[in-house]
């Protein structure tokens, strides 16, 4: 039961990332945009110290700093949500781990001899088995916002005087 609930709990921030995904502003309109990373900490199994993997970069855009940071959080913690999800899927479930394993492996396994196979299904369950651990927290980084626009081009250095101009225009 606990399961099929963490699925739905799951599909339904998955289902509204997208559903806010489409109502943000979109950039060609936006004045600034904010950006922010989003990771997970973990513990593996048998080991002490925290192992620190980057999810996902969060990008939101508004018409003024306030807005962009206001949209900026909302999908950060979205994304928390998820980062949170996969990591529990990577690292505490062995079970999802060699099932997602397997599925990209599919094509190289339906072409393989019976010994093949069992070498692929050895090594996808002992790779597996190295990631185990814990989930302990997720993390946003603090958001980093720039004005949108059309970039004014750098201003050009004068040329040194050094007379050789000067010398030149009276030598004529």
């Amino acid at each position: 039961m606990f399961l099929h609930h963490f699925n739905l709990s799951y599909f339904y921030l998955s289902t509204s990332s997208l559903i806010l995904s489409s109502l943000s502003i979109s950039p060609c309109f936006a004045e600034i945009t904010c950006a922010s990373t989003v990771s997970y900490n973990w513990e593996k199994k048998g080991e002490t110290g925290q192992k620190g993997e980057i999810f996902a970069v969060v990008f939101a855009n508004g018409s003024t700093e306030e807005a962009a940071r206001a949209e900026l959080i909302l999908k950060s913690r979205l994304s928390q949500a998820e980062a949170l999800s996969s990591c529990r899927e990577q690292h505490e479930s062995i079970s999802t781990c060699v099932s997602q394993k397997f599925n990209r492996a599919q094509d190289a396994f339906k072409n393989s001899s019976f010994s093949s196979r069992r070498a692929i299904e050895t090594a996808i369950t002992e790779e597996c088995s190295k990631d185990l651990g814990t989930c302990l927290s997720t993390d946003t980084s603090q958001p980093e916002c720039h004005a949108l626009g059309i970039p004014t081009p750098a201003p050009v250095a004068s040329p040194e005087t050094d007379g050789t101009a000067e010398n030149k225009k009276g030598n004529k």
